[in-house]
């Protein structure tokens, strides 16, 4: 599968860079797409989702202390953001320090691991996936960060074997 990097740029601000991912086929990206599936049976815990990482891109950054951190495989820097404490939504997604988040689908969350669920499984798996293609595009510097490390430059493409994802 290959994906396109694309700036969120409702989400982004002064503390924070927040991407996501659209496919090569053209469909709403993965976050988008997240989004539209939660709205209508979770709307609260959508625009709560959505507030706290605006105002992670614009006031807080990145802190630790808002993701569920380690979600994937070690060192993989796949994290999950939820709506609030009760955690009812659960975005996957990349964490890059203070400043870059890379987001991707999830869904409600009733389960004890995302294991036990076929989407959210999808999801982080899918996530874990772009972390090593994303790893690899770093060390052979086809991406790379601005110098204030808000953005990223150079081939914003991925391309994921399949059975990755």
């Amino acid at each position: 599968m290959n994906y396109r990097i694309v700036k969120y740029v409702q989400l982004s601000g002064r503390r924070a860079t927040v991407y996501t991912l659209v496919k090569a086929d053209g469909t709403p990206s993965l976050f988008d797409t997240f989004l539209q599936e939660c709205a209508s049976q979770y709307p609260a815990e959508t625009r709560n989702l959505v507030a706290k990482i605006r105002a992670m891109g614009q006031q807080t950054g990145l802190r630790k202390d808002l993701f569920r951190l380690d979600e994937g495989l070690p060192g993989d820097l796949v994290v999950a953001v939820s709506d609030d404490v009760t955690a009812t939504l659960r975005a996957y997604g990349i964490r890059y320090g203070n400043s870059i988040l890379l987001l991707g689908a999830g869904g409600p969350k009733f389960v004890r691991a995302w294991q036990d669920d076929p989407k959210l499984k999808q999801a982080a798996e899918e996530m874990i996936a772009i972390s090593k293609a994303m790893k690899e595009k770093v060390q052979n510097r086809e991406i790379a960060w601005t110098p204030d490390e808000m953005e990223w430059t150079g081939d914003l493409t991925i391309e994921i074997d399949d059975e990755d994802a």
